[in-house]
């Protein structure tokens, strides 16, 4: 749900944000990110002569209708058994950081004991708990949970962008090949799932012998439409 990311989290560090939204949701969006700290200023002195970091945000459900807990079966990735006790996460709390060990129980227990195991485990290998305090650091857990979030996305987004390729190598028309022997569909520049089937229907030859039609003409044409979408 990159909208939700984008409001909740992102929209603080972006200047000249632009998007396109289909009433809540997002489908794309474009900013630029100042760099503050000294790693992000060094990176972008070696790299580019623009003070700033061009991002573009894109939804991944529209690409994939897929839970992120889903991505290890469906992509076959070893995935880490996720869990965030998002109850734990209270304004208080958040104010806090390190919260006291009993008070993380009680909260993860609500969920049962599998999610107390999963959440325990975590604490252990991410070394969140101070044993000289009795804490646990929540926002040292989020931040992991998120950075294991985004390497499982990147990782089933490029297995996605792989079979897309395949199937484009399988159903491009004979014709076109002849003309762009290395074309094939990239979500890399498509947006949605829907926009992928038109794009490989397209090097497929389905639109063969038919016009395309924009501006003007495409507006008169549209007036003899009836119904909804196909």
């Amino acid at each position: 749900n990159a909208g939700y990311d984008l409001r909740v989290g992102l929209f603080p560090y972006l200047y000249q944000y632009e998007g396109i939204e289909n009433g809540t949701a997002l489908i794309l969006g474009s900013a630029n990110i100042y760099p503050t700290t000294k790693n992000a200023k060094k990176w972008l002195k070696e790299n580019s002569k623009k003070p700033h970091i061009p991002v573009k945000i894109k939804c991944s459900y529209r690409m994939m209708d897929i839970k992120l807990g889903k991505f290890g079966e469906t992509f076959d990735l070893t995935q880490k058994k996720e869990y965030m006790p998002y109850d734990l996460y209270t304004t208080e709390n958040l104010k806090n950081r390190y919260v006291d060990f009993e008070t993380c129980i009680d909260v993860v227990l609500k969920d049962g004991e599998k999610k107390k195991k999963i959440f325990l485990e975590n604490v252990n290998a991410w070394r969140l708990y101070d044993s000289k305090t009795n804490k646990i650091d929540i926002i040292g857990y989020s931040r992991e949970y998120c950075k294991l979030d985004c390497e499982v996305l990147a990782e089933g987004y490029e297995k996605f962008r792989g079979q897309i390729k395949e199937i484009s190598e399988k159903v491009i028309h004979p014709d076109i090949k002849k003309i762009e022997p290395d074309l094939f569909v990239d979500i890399y520049n498509q947006y949605t799932i829907s926009s992928v089937a038109n794009e490989l229907l397209l090097i497929g030859g389905c639109y063969k012998d038919t016009y395309q039609f924009a501006g003007v003409v495409r507006e008169f044409i549209q007036k003899c439409v009836v119904g909804g979408r196909v």
